[in-house]
């Protein structure tokens, strides 16, 4: 993790630094989930909806 925050392989040396580690810890936790849920849904209605329409085709021919 301290290299995602842009710290080296020195170690946390401030209390500063360890909050940040924590705050970015917890976002990418708490967010990406989330993030990977939305998307997933949208390419889910996307995928109905391209179905829907090869279904209006296939009735049109």
């Amino acid at each position: 993790m301290n290299l995602v925050c842009g710290f080296g392989y020195g170690g946390i040396s401030s209390r500063g630094q360890a909050i940040k580690i924590l705050c970015a810890s917890f976002f990418l936790a708490a967010g990406l989930p989330g993030l990977i849920w939305y998307q997933h849904r949208r390419l889910m209605k996307l995928e109905n909806l391209l179905h829907d329409l090869l279904e209006i085709c296939d009735k049109i021919k």
